[in-house]
């Protein structure tokens, strides 16, 4: 029985204070995905002006048979695509940042089939540098697999 008596602080055991940011491996892995999603933005907004300004009409579409409406709608489309990759994988670079155990499972799960990819690439084509791709991903599987990077998806601290 306490009696209302609040222990005494000497024998109150201190837990570590919780970091309430991600650790610098998830960082990393988010401020790539900002980057790169930076990048699909650029190419978009690029791909854009250069249509709209004209730039594309020096091609020689002459091989193809491909008139200008038909252009136009290839280029909107591509743009359009360009414009949400680079939303959704800035978007998924902030879920990794948060801690969202689904975005890292996903990752990981895409790493892993681009592992497989390379290696099944490497294997038809007979050539082993083609190993330098897996630098990439194996760089990544690591940085989500740190003993910091688990704790954060699983518990929000490290």
């Amino acid at each position: 029985m306490t009696y209302g008596y609040a222990p005494h602080p000497m024998y109150v055991q201190q837990q570590p204070p919780a970091h309430r940011s991600a650790p610098v491996s998830v960082h990393f892995i988010a401020i790539l995905h900002y980057l790169g999603g930076a990048i699909y933005l650029l190419t978009a907004a690029g791909a854009g002006l250069l249509a709209a300004t004209g730039g594309l009409d020096h091609l020689d579409t002459s091989r193809i048979q491909i008139s200008q409406d038909e252009q136009l709608v290839a280029t909107v489309t591509t743009v359009a695509v360009l414009a949400v990759l680079g939303l959704i994988t800035i978007w998924f670079g902030r879920r990794l940042q948060l801690g969202r155990q689904w975005a890292r499972v996903l990752l990981m799960t895409l790493l892993l089939l681009t592992v497989a990819a390379i290696a099944a690439g490497t294997w038809v084509a007979q050539d082993p540098t083609v190993l330098i791709a897996l630098v990439q991903p194996a760089f990544y599987l690591m940085l989500l697999n740190t003993r910091a990077a688990r704790s954060w998806f699983k518990n929000h601290t490290w």
